[in-house]
């Protein structure tokens, strides 16, 4: 009889899992990708800019060491 009340017991909280607790799950996985594809956007967008900068910075820097005629 114990058995048998730990196997519906069982078998009911496996249903509620698949049934609430998984897809809330998947819902925040995919949301948590998209906020990840977001981050590697700006971080790419970033990097781009930085390197656009550092060019600059580098003219001037090298700029000011040079001989000038």
């Amino acid at each position: 009889m114990i058995g048998l009340l730990l196997f519906l017991i069982w078998r009911m909280w496996n249903q509620f899992r698949e049934r609430t607790i998984d897809p809330a799950i998947r819902s925040v996985d995919e949301a948590w990708d998209r906020v990840d594809a977001r981050a590697d956007a700006a971080r790419d967008r970033i990097s781009a800019d930085a390197k656009a900068t550092k060019g600059r910075v580098s003219r001037w820097w090298s700029g000011l060491w040079s001989k000038k005629s």
